[in-house]
């Protein structure tokens, strides 16, 4: 109900509450034990007294029932702001953990989405499988160690917790897949400066060089595909919370005033 129509409503029930009052104090009334008829009002309102003590009684319980909801949003409203104040230090820190790590993070992704054009940059010829793991570190190590150090950024990792299971669970896959990846290319790269074939660690690389060469591009390949679905994660995070933290912030830079 709108304050208008209350004010309208609180009106009626004041002239109605005068009129009664007047015509009971001042009417005249019946004579001879009610045969002779005397205000009309008056006598209208002896005759149906019950009738308008009903009419009454709904309308005390009415406004009852308005003052007891306003009381009720009044107190929604209290409990609201209460839990939107409670709340207010973790979207801080959601926020803070989504915010520079997102446009980060989907930098790294496009970059290193690229190692499927690597075999386009590479002459074929003898060699190709070795070349190519030369090719991914020198284009995309760098990458991976940046993308190592997003995910350890300590603001990052303070809201960790506030992640969601399915966004904890990219987060780790993608971390082990990362630090596996680093590890392999880096050791490719120690192994290709190493042109000393009587080293018996560059001749037990060298006879397991398929093998690793098949491991490396699989991780790869799930390392790029975990960090699209951490970056899809995260992104639906942030639409959720937006709005939550746009008001965080407003009263962020209110206080500050």
């Amino acid at each position: 109900m709108g304050k208008n129509t209350r004010r309208v409503a609180c009106a009626l029930v004041a002239v109605a509450v005068v009129g009664v009052t007047v015509l009971v104090v001042f009417g005249k009334p019946r004579l001879e034990k009610d045969v002779v008829p005397g205000n009309p009002w008056r006598d209208a309102i002896y005759d149906f007294q019950t009738l308008l003590t009903g009419f009454a009684a709904v309308a005390a319980a009415a406004a009852t029932i308005i003052a007891m909801e306003k009381t009720d949003r009044a107190s929604e409203r209290r409990h609201r702001e209460l839990v939107e104040i409670q709340l207010q230090p973790d979207l801080r820190r959601l926020e803070r953990a989504l915010n520079p790590q997102i446009g980060d993070l989907r930098g790294h992704l496009l970059k290193l989405s690229d190692f499927r054009n690597i075999e386009t940059r590479i002459e074929p010829g003898p060699g190709l499988d070795w070349r190519w793991m030369v090719e991914f570190g020198n284009s995309h190590l760098p990458s991976l160690t940046n993308l190592d150090l997003v995910l350890t950024r300590p603001q990052f990792e303070d809201g960790i917790n506030l992640f969601d299971g399915i966004t904890t669970r990219f987060l780790q896959e993608l971390t082990k897949l990362n630090a596996e990846v680093i590890g392999q290319v880096t050791r490719h790269m120690e192994m290709d400066l190493n042109d000393d074939f009587n080293d018996p660690a560059r001749a037990a690389y060298d006879e397991d060089f398929d093998d690793a060469f098949e491991h490396l591009k699989s991780n790869v390949g799930m390392t790029v595909e975990c960090l699209r679905r951490l970056v899809e994660r995260l992104e639906r995070i942030e639409t959720k919370y937006s709005s939550e933290f746009n008001r965080t912030l407003a009263s962020d830079s209110y206080t500050a005033r």
